[in-house]
């Protein structure tokens, strides 16, 4: 297997955390006609077995010469006959003057490597993928060596986590909560207003993960410049903050109130935090990490 340790932006990727010897064939797709592909997309002339694909799981790619290359990605859509696997990362280089091509497909289980102290379930929705929300676990990672992601899913990166459907919230973590791993420190990021409109919810989910982990953080959100949605903003804070003084393994992040940390929010109460505010979150989260070491 090459590994081209030369990547830069769009195409770095920490190859060396993958057990590369611990590999799982998941499921093999025979031949398929490789369309095109680039630093993130994969796109295949579309076949019915390939609706099987899953972006848990890794993209292995073997050539008529036997070259191997392997590719993560976040989604895929069928258009025009040709199945598009897009938002992608290659874990070792990308295939240069590959296409109009036939290839071989499979899937493998790929696990990364983790051997920390500090067990960390991420819990938040399964599109939170963007962003500065896209490489947070990896970033975290890098800057602390003791930590362990945990959860039956795997990002962009490979990285364990705890997904909730964008279309059920709160609700579905407290029906599932036993499904929730244990943990040393569960970090919430929910981003929708939604979630503000029912106290018992939250009280419920807070009591659940008191009883499993040490420490359970929220955040609050930054209020936007002259937004009306600030107003149910302020209600959504208000609600973590009294959900936190409830129950003492409850912390609150406190991201209100710096003037970088901003944030854009949709007509479906989808709310996302800019550059900063990601930069902010990630910078308390490993502040809060160190103080638990110590």
């Amino acid at each position: 297997m090459f590994i081209d340790f030369s990547l830069k932006g769009h195409r770095e990727f920490p190859q060396l955390n993958f057990d590369w010897d611990r590999t799982e064939l998941i499921m093999d797709y025979g031949e398929c006609e490789l369309i095109s592909l680039a630093h993130n997309t994969v796109n295949l002339r579309y076949k019915k077995n390939l609706n099987d694909l899953n972006n848990n799981n890794t993209l292995k790619i073997k050539t008529s010469k036997g070259k191997l290359y392997y590719f993560r990605y976040e989604y895929k859509l069928v258009k025009d006959g040709i199945i598009q696997l897009r938002g992608g990362v290659w874990l070792t280089q990308q295939p240069k003057n590959l296409r109009q091509t036939t290839i071989s497909v499979s899937e493998i289980h790929l696990p990364i490597m983790q051997n920390g102290d500090i067990n960390i379930c991420f819990i938040g929705f399964s599109d939170n993928k963007w962003g500065g929300f896209r490489s947070i676990r990896k970033y975290m990672k890098q800057k602390n060596h003791d930590i362990n992601f945990i959860g039956p899913k795997q990002d962009i990166y490979g990285y364990p986590y705890m997904p909730v459907p964008v279309n059920k919230g709160i609700e579905f973590l407290v029906k599932n909560i036993n499904n929730i791993p244990n943990a040393d420190i569960y970090i919430i990021f929910i981003e929708s207003l939604k979630t503000s409109k029912n106290r018992q919810v939250w009280s419920q989910l807070a009591d659940g993960l008191s009883k499993k982990g040490q420490k359970t953080y929220l955040n609050t959100w930054p209020e936007l410049k002259e937004n009306p949605k600030n107003e149910e903003i302020r209600k959504m804070n208000k609600l973590l903050q009294e959900i936190a003084t409830c129950h003492k393994n409850i912390k609150i992040m406190e991201l209100n109130g710096f003037n970088d940390a901003g944030a854009t929010i949709l007509d479906n109460g989808q709310y996302f935090l800019n550059n900063s505010g990601y930069k902010l979150y990630k910078k308390i989260i490993l502040e809060q990490i160190e103080d638990k070491k110590e």
